[in-house]
């Protein structure tokens, strides 16, 4: 009999309910922040906001329900998962130019590594990861 042992440790998880409230994407945006800080990883920071931004407001408008958003950091990525209730994927279009809305999935192509869809329960989880680098000797232990 062969024995793997993996050594990889297990990603960090960080999760947070959000109510369907227009100001949710406030707090999901101070959530992701202080999480990555207390990770110590260093990401584009702006990059990891926007995108949650994009997932929580799409996810608050389009679905109407509380929403679960959830980080990993394992592999050299951090994953951020937005969970609603709704099994409808979101679409994807392409608005016309005055249009106000209808980006946010393609702010979310552009500034992701990867990001995707998938059945989560009756509802679904709509997900980006980015690529990321540990640096805790740059990041003081005391908080902020």
């Amino acid at each position: 009999m062969e024995w793997a042992l993996d050594t990889e440790p297990q990603p960090a998880v960080a999760r947070t309910r959000l109510s369907s409230h227009p100001t949710s994407s406030a707090a999901a945006r101070r959530f992701v922040r202080d999480v990555l800080y207390r990770w110590r990883v260093m990401v584009g920071d702006e990059v990891v906001l926007l995108c949650t931004d994009e997932l929580v407001t799409n996810a608050i408008v389009h679905v109407g329900s509380d929403v679960e958003l959830v980080m990993r950091n394992g592999g050299g990525v951090v994953r951020i998962e937005v969970h609603d209730r709704s099994p409808r994927p979101p679409l994807r279009r392409v608005p016309d130019e005055d249009e106000e809305s209808g980006r946010g999935l393609q702010l979310v192509d552009a500034l992701a590594s990867r990001w995707g869809v998938e059945p989560v329960g009756a509802g679904k989880s709509v997900w980006f990861e980015v690529a990321v680098e540990s640096d805790a000797a740059s990041i003081p232990s005391s908080g902020r």
